[in-house]
């Protein structure tokens, strides 16, 4: 009798460390890679302290109204930093005016615009969030600066252009911006213009509408193709922010040199120019999270598995489907003097509440020393670009031009990273992408880059 109970309790013993075992596995703690509060952990395997929500995210393009145009300043210029810097205090002091729906200061109707910051990804503010607390939680597409009688005030707007909220800057503060931007003018700046669906249908003859804020220089540029380098890894350090026991770890070599690392369920890639890393059990996942957990979850993994070179910027982030789940994808771009940097793979994270799925850096560098012997190059004109970029798409999709509707979506000056006997370039591009299909021409004579072509 005594051993029969012995059996039956040794028997629900079993089965209970297989229930325990079976929602570990599913519903089990946070995986790692998003835990930014595990000291025991993370002690010696943090690349670089994650930072504060405010700075995840930063304009796509902050522009200063012009004598017949815009200045323009994107991610990697000195000034766009100091003047980020600066509407960053303004939006941390409080606010103390509700949402509204229309303008309830005492502004004059033709109020002059002093700056205008362009937010994507949207920037999160408001309840429980160190930017503007006092309002309700909502996501921020717009700033602009505006100039009142005697001061400066800041106004914010969603996607769909509402008035958010807005407050009068002091004096003090006023004076500060003043002196900011009027150091612009000596810069002797090549102004932008703000390019609508009519200035691009004159440029190419084409039925075309513009999607999106697109600020394209008026006058003539120059770039200068310059030498790059792959960001320097270090194989061991990385290992440890993706492998809790890197010991078990094993080593497979492939023949074109890249090196895979596998502890049978996670598998980390590394070759040249960057590194891959996938855990496909963690993708029937679900993702519950809020937008502004989702941006603070992209930046500690950023920040972990290699960190923010300057330059970096958070391009996007959204819900994608991907098999039966929707996890969150961030990707990052470098930018060089305002000029983003274009890769044949992304850095990008793919990840739901159950942890990292997929992960990828491929970060290239401009080489400071050689920049200033670089031999600058005369630009075409957008306008150009524009009818070019057209001629190939419609020769690569056999759009007929008489029924085509073209749309728009992105055009900018870059550097596409190429290879030439064996050195890597940062090759001066525009890229445009005319309804979903990316183009990429020689910015000097409009020579199309395949995609082939990029590293």
């Amino acid at each position: 009798m005594k051993q029969e109970k012995f059996k039956s309790i040794v028997l629900l013993m079993l089965v209970c460390l297989s229930l325990l075992l079976t929602y570990q596995l599913w519903y089990g703690q946070q995986p790692v890679e998003l835990t930014a509060d595990d000291e025991n952990i993370y002690e010696r395997i943090i690349i670089e302290q994650p930072r504060p929500p405010e700075q995840i995210v930063s304009p796509e393009v902050i522009v200063i109204p012009a004598e017949n145009g815009f200045y323009a300043f994107r991610e990697g210029e000195q000034f766009y930093y100091r003047l980020w810097e600066s509407l960053l205090g303004l939006m941390e002091s409080p606010f103390v005016r509700e949402q509204v729906e229309e303008p309830v200061t005492d502004l004059p109707e033709e109020a002059p615009l002093i700056l205008r910051c362009y937010l994507s990804p949207l920037l999160p503010v408001g309840t429980k969030l160190s930017l503007m607390p006092l309002l309700p939680a909502g996501e921020i597409a717009m700033l602009d600066l505006i100039a009142g009688k005697e001061t400066f005030w800041i106004r914010f707007y969603t996607a769909d252009e509402k008035i958010f909220a807005e407050r009068e800057i002091t004096t003090a503060q006023t004076a500060v911006l003043k002196d900011l931007i009027a150091g612009v003018e000596e810069e002797g700046r090549v102004t932008h213009k703000l390019l609508t669906g009519e200035a691009a249908a004159s440029a190419s003859g084409e039925n075309i509408t513009v999607t999106r804020q697109i600020f394209l220089p008026q006058e003539q540029t120059m770039l200068a193709r310059l030498p790059v380098k792959p960001e320097s890894i270090d194989r061991e350090q990385l290992l440890k922010t993706f492998f809790v026991d890197y010991s078990l770890v094993r080593t497979i070599e492939e023949k074109d040199g890249a090196v895979i690392y596998t502890d049978g369920e996670k598998g980390l890639r590394l070759t040249a120019g960057g590194f891959e890393y996938s855990h496909p059990r963690l993708e029937e996942g679900v993702s519950n999270q809020s937008v502004p957990e989702a941006l603070n979850n992209s930046g500690i993994l950023i920040s972990f598995h290699g960190g923010w070179p300057v330059g970096l910027r958070l391009e996007k982030i959204a819900q994608s489907p991907l098999g039966h789940s929707v996890p969150y994808i961030a990707q990052w771009r470098m930018y060089h003097e305002g000029n983003p940097l274009y890769t044949a793979k992304p850095t990008r994270a793919v990840f739901n509440d159950r942890g990292l799925i997929h992960f990828s850096r491929f970060i290239y560098s401009i080489q400071p020393e050689e920049q200033n012997s670089a031999e600058m190059r005369v630009n075409a004109s957008w306008q150009e670009a524009l009818k070019t970029a057209i001629a190939l798409y419609r020769d690569d999709t056999g759009a007929q031009t008489e029924v085509m509707q073209l749309e728009l979506e992105a055009f900018n000056l870059g550097y596409a990273i190429i290879a030439d006997f064996d050195e890597l370039w940062a090759e001066p591009v525009w890229q445009l992408q005319i309804n979903g299909r990316r183009v990429l021409l020689r910015a000097d004579n409009l020579v199309q880059l395949k995609e082939e072509d990029i590293k």
